[in-house]
């Protein structure tokens, strides 16, 4: 019994973050529609790009 509570209350909070979430990107696109969402790949990328021109600059001085 407790068991089945357990997973009742993990799935309605999935489906709640579910919700959440689908609100928050709807908004999100709705108030600022020209601001581009970065994937994963985009934010390493752009991250090392950023770490790789801190260093070099480091290295100059």
């Amino acid at each position: 019994m407790d068991l089945w509570v357990m997973i009742g209350i993990v799935v309605f909070v999935m489906i709640g973050q579910a919700a959440l979430w689908s609100w928050v990107l709807i908004e999100r696109q709705r108030k600022i529609p020209d601001v581009k969402i970065l994937n994963w790949d985009e934010l390493v990328v752009e991250a090392r790009k950023i770490a790789d021109n801190y260093y070099k600059a480091m290295g100059r001085q």
